[in-house]
């Protein structure tokens, strides 16, 4: 999986929030599953969006 541009913008009370672009929507879910699994966390506030592609 490649995170083309994001941070976690929040953690607070095991809630996290993922912000940034990712190359494809099947990585929206994907980010998702990651960050729940990590201890600790118990939410994810996911506010990725997909990278559109550049006009050629």
């Amino acid at each position: 999986m490649q995170l083309k541009t994001g941070w976690l913008g929040a953690y607070k009370d095991g809630i996290v929030t993922v912000n940034g672009m990712v190359p494809d929507a099947a990585q929206l879910d994907e980010v998702t599953l990651i960050v729940k699994d990590v201890q600790g966390v118990v939410s994810v506030v996911n506010r990725l969006t997909v990278q559109r592609p550049m006009s050629q």
